[in-house]
Formats: structure tokens, C-alpha cells, sequence
């Protein structure tokens, strides 16, 4: 079996959950072929996280001089052939959503692509890049039946920028659309999508690497909280250090542990400074993920206060969560999209109102006040992930949704 997966950058420590599906998919012996861009320097996955397998089959954009050789030696073997020629015919300069896409910028791409194979499925992580990659396929440059994987920001912040109406064509064309959370199926639904051709397919992690560990106050009087998220509004941390100050005086050996970085870190560290918890709360800035396993192993409880931003962009289901709880951790989070379907309200953890300050350090002061609930709730989490976000189970099914849609075309 053949797949062409498409992604933005990669890989991403925010976006780990296209690592883990496309290290999945090789490890059940499919043949994977990446398209993407580089990541920026400051958020790349560490390389020892990565197999060498698994670079050999990224195939990156070109966005650096040096590639501009080996772009042209392509382009001239692409239009010296009777395909590269008929690719160059089908294309036109309209819009791929609201960005229009030269034909230039088409026959680059495609020479990227394998023009000559096709594959028994494309796959693209994201509504913008598999408009993309079906822009590719009606060109010929890539070849074989689409599927979609939505996450959140795709149905969310995305639509409030550009538009409602931005997959009204593309929906028609997918051939399936998978969304990570049964919120965002009934969303596509909403926007034109067919139920037959929209299923629900989470993200989900290596249980294996995630070892499971009761949670119990330290001897030491200390109580270790963490978050592990991008410094960016609905990540909602700004909520989160304004319900740690509300219950710090009650519980002065708990600590705030902020592991990941991006653009609000100054305001976030600000809040701190105001509240006088530069002692309490830590900012870690990024850290590779074998590094937050090692973190999350140390702590006690996860904190993922997730909201809606002014933009309208919201989460789909954070991996950081499900990391968290696959190790043992009770969680405090939001009602915000897809989080319920992971996190059960009392039995894993608990779930409050965004931006409601008063309600979640209540749910940190509740946390915090009775840890004889940890070792349950870390054991319900585990079992929950184990059961519904296990990277194996998830990388099966999607083999065999991917072997049935081929079959059906």
C-alpha cells in the first residue's frame, strides 16, 4: 500500500500528532511518501525522536536558494514529458481557498509529487492542504483517492478569516473527511459535508512509550502542576496563572510548571510578575518531546484551560492531554471543543467554563484539596486512552479505511 501524506511544516513539536500517524503507517508496513515544508529551527522535533526511515521519506517544498538547481533540472524533465506537459495544460491561476497559486507555483509543487505513480490514497493533514493536494490531483501531479484529516483551526479561525463558504467545492470532491472529534463531524456536516464520507478518526499517541504512575502528594510538601502548550491565546494559560494566584496562598507548596513557547510569552510572564509568583511559575520554553515524557513523569496534574480566541480559532483534541493522561495524570481542562470526548468530567479529571477564572481555581483548589482522587482518576485516564487514543489501534483502523476507500474506487 502507497500513501502520499501531506502536511504544512514537519515536524513540528506543536503538531506531533502527524509525526506519530505517518511513524505509524511505515511501522504497518505502508509506503509513505511526505510532502511538506521545513519547520522553523525553534520548533523542530529533536532528530533523535525520529527514525531514519522516516526522514528518507520526507520530500520537502523548496523555499531555499540552493534548491533552485535541482527545481530547475525537475521542471525541465517534468515538461520535456508527455505528462509533465498535459499537468502544465490543466493548470489555471485560480484560488486555492482565498491565495491564488500560479501555475509556476503548481509545477513546482508538482515535480515534487510522484507524477508517474499513484498512490492508493492522499492524505492531507489540514482543509488547506488538501485543497491543495486535490488541486495537485486535478492537475495530474498526484494521483489517487483523497482523504482529509480536520483538526480544529481548519473549521474554526480559518473560516472566520476567509470565509464559510471556503470548502463548499472541496467538500464535494473529497472523497472522505476525517475529523479528529465528533464536534468538528458535526461541524463539517453543517458546512455542506456528506455523512456518509465524514468519519471520525482521533489523533492518538504510543501508549508503549507512556509508562503509567499513581500520582500522590511528595513528601516534601511540593505539588507539581504542568502545561504543555503553544504561548497563544486559546491555549488559554493566561487563565491559567490568574486561578493559580486565586489559590496559591491556600496551597503555597503547589508549583506551575509551563513547558512551550510563542508569541504571548512576554504578557504571560507579566501576569506572573504581577501576581508575585515569579518563584511559583516556571516558563521552560520548548523542549523535545522525550524531554516533556521525562516532565510529565515529575509532575502531578495537568493543567489545559483551552478557549475559544477573538479569532475564533479552537483545538481539536490536544496530544499533550492525552500524554498526560497515558502517564497517569488527573487533568483540569475546559468544556471546549473535542476536549470532553477525552476528558470525562469527575473521573479523569475535571472540566470547567473558558475564561472563567473562578471556576477553574476551584477545580485546581478541588484537585489540590483531595489527592487521595489521583491514583483514580490518573487510572481512569489511562484506561481511557488505552481503550480510544492508542497510536496502534488508530494506525489499523486507518489502514483499513484506507484499503476500503481504494477498494470503493
Amino acid at each position: 500500500m502507497k500513501v502520499a501524506l501531506l502536511a504544512g511544516k514537519f515536524p513540528l513539536l506543536s503538531e506531533t500528532f502527524v509525526l506519530n500517524q505517518a511513524a505509524g503507517l511505515l511501522a504497518c508496513d505502508v509506503e509513505v511518501d511526505i510532502y511538506a515544508g521545513r519547520p522553523p529551527a525553534d520548533t523542530i522535533i529533536h532528530e533523535g525522536d525520529i527514525s531514519a526511515h522516516l526522514y528518507q521519506a520526507i520530500n520537502y517544498w523548496p523555499n531555499r536558494l540552493e534548491e533552485i538547481p535541482s527545481i530547475v533540472l525537475r521542471l525541465i524533465k517534468l515538461l520535456l514529458s508527455k505528462r509533465g506537459r498535459i499537468i502544465f495544460s490543466r493548470m489555471t491561476t485560480t484560488r486555492i481557498g482565498n491565495a491564488p497559486i500560479t501555475k509556476l507555483e503548481r509545477l513546482v509543487m508538482g515535480t515534487f509529487c510522484h507524477y508517474l505513480r499513484s498512490y492508493d490514497a492522499i492524505l492531507a493533514h489540514f482543509g488547506p492542504l488538501g485543497m491543495i493536494a486535490e488541486e495537485l490531483r486535478r492537475i495530474g501531479a498526484l494521483n489517487g483517492p483523497l482523504i482529509t484529516v480536520f483538526h480544529g483551526y481548519d473549521l474554526s479561525g480559518l473560516l472566520q478569516e476567509k470565509g464559510k463558504d471556503l470548502y463548499d467545492q472541496f467538500l464535494q470532491k473529497l472523497d472522505l473527511a476525517l475529523p479528529v472529534s465528533e464536534f468538528w463531524r458535526q461541524r463539517l456536516i453543517e458546512l455542506g459535508a456528506d455523512e456518509s464520507r465524514t468519519i471520525v478518526h482521533h489523533t492518538g499517541i504510543d501508549c508503549e512509550r507512556f509508562v503509567f504512575q499513581a500520582r500522590y502528594p511528595g513528601t516534601n510538601g511540593l505539588i507539581q502542576m504542568i502545561a504543555v502548550a503553544r504561548l497563544v491565546e486559546k491555549k488559554g494559560l493566561e487563565y491559567a496563572i490568574r486561578a493559580f494566584a486565586k489559590v496559591f496562598t491556600k496551597h503555597p507548596g503547589a508549583r506551575l510548571c509551563i513547558v512551550g513557547d510563542g508569541p504571548l510569552r512576554s504578557k504571560l510572564e507579566g501576569i506572573r510578575s504581577e501576581a508575585g509568583l515569579q518563584d511559583s511559575v516556571q516558563f521552560l520554553g520548548w523542549r523535545t518531546s522525550s524531554e516533556v515524557v521525562e516532565l510529565l513523569a515529575n509532575a502531578h496534574m495537568l493543567i489545559a484551560p483551552s478557549v475559544t480566541s477573538a479569532d475564533g480559532d479552537m483545538e481539536g483534541i490536544p496530544v499533550s492531554i492525552m500524554e498526560a493522561m497515558a502517564q497517569g495524570l488527573p487533568v483540569v481542562a475546559t468544556q471546549h471543543s473535542g476536549i470532553p470526548e477525552l476528558v470525562k468530567d469527575g473521573e479523569s479529571g475535571l472540566l470547567v467554563p473558558e475564561r472563567d477564572v473562578d471556576s477553574l481555581a476551584g477545580a485546581i483548589d478541588q484537585m489540590l484539596s483531595f489527592p487521595d482522587r489521583w491514583e483514580s482518576m490518573g487510572k481512569s485516564g489511562r484506561k481511557y486512552i488505552e481503550a480510544h487514543f492508542n497510536q496502534s489501534i488508530l494506525n489499523d483502523r486507518l489502514v483499513e479505511i484506507i484499503r476500503n476507500l481504494h477498494m470503493k474506487k
